[in-house]
């Protein structure tokens, strides 16, 4: 009998800790959502060519899982992006999202667009960079600590001129930066809007008029990257309720997750 009973009060715990673990599992699913849709809500407030082409590398690899050139060739990746050079690091965004459990994958899949698109390997860093920060945002981590797992992933790899810009400017300094042609300073630039606004709206409007007139690549990517971590805190997102690119990067979103979850029902 005693032996009936501590059976039975084994099996309640356990289906205790099932119950908690399927909760957590839904709320984990839930955030995950949550991230990439912000992130691609985020990016369509900014340059819309750099949005489509984001939004088109999302589609290609969620069906491919990024690494088949030739379905990267017809999806029209094996060009640069529209700002040439500096618009990779919003391109391999979506390689941070689609393989954030995965880094070697991440950092293999965007390098791999890079090359493809005929991208000098300076330049083919930053997008590695950018796509390894937003697998890692993505994951929950704080921006510190992603910024710190960047380096430390691309230190025997990436040029001193990225490594050196992978941090916020100082919050006393306002950036004098005329534009975002290159990409390490359109990562520093993204990179200090994130420090110091919270949510897609705040950081956008970091930027100024600048964010207008002069950078092409920065906000967009800051944006982003701010839906990742995020997510719809601070972001009014009925604002793009008429935005051209609205629907596509929702059905791009849904299909990333779809995937995600699909392939890690452990991670949830």
């Amino acid at each position: 009998m005693m032996h009936d009973q501590t059976r039975a009060e084994g099996n309640a715990a356990m289906d205790r800790l099932s119950e908690r673990d399927a909760r957590g599992s839904q709320w984990i699913q839930a955030q995950f959502h949550d991230r990439v849709r912000a992130c691609l809500m985020g990016a369509i407030t900014g340059d819309p060519e750099l949005a489509e082409d984001l939004l088109r590398c999302a589609g290609c690899i969620v069906t491919t899982g990024g690494q088949d050139a030739e379905a990267l060739r017809n999806a029209g990746l094996a060009v640069a992006p529209p700002a040439g050079p500096s618009g990779l690091v919003v391109r391999t965004l979506a390689y941070g999202l689609l393989t954030h459990l995965d880094r070697p994958r991440v950092r293999q899949g965007a390098y791999r667009c890079a090359t493809l698109a005929g991208i000098n390997d300076g330049a083919a860093a930053a997008g590695m960079a950018t796509a390894i920060l937003a697998a890692d945002l993505v994951r929950g981590l704080d921006l510190d600590t992603c910024l710190m797992r960047c380096h430390q992933t691309l230190l025997e790899e990436a040029p001193m001129a990225l490594l050196t810009r992978l941090r916020p400017l100082p919050d006393e300094a306002a950036p004098d930066i005329e534009t975002d042609e290159d990409p390490n300073l359109a990562i520093q630039l993204a990179l200090t809007a994130l420090h110091r606004g919270q949510g897609v709206d705040a950081v956008v409007a970091a930027f100024g008029e600048k964010g207008h007139n002069n950078y092409r690549v920065a906000p967009l990517l800051a944006a982003a990257l701010a839906g990742i971590r995020d997510g719809f805190n601070g972001f009014d997102v009925a604002a793009l309720d008429n935005h051209p690119l609205r629907e596509r990067a929702e059905h791009a979103a849904e299909a990333l997750v779809t995937a995600v979850l699909s392939a890690s029902p452990a991670r949830g």
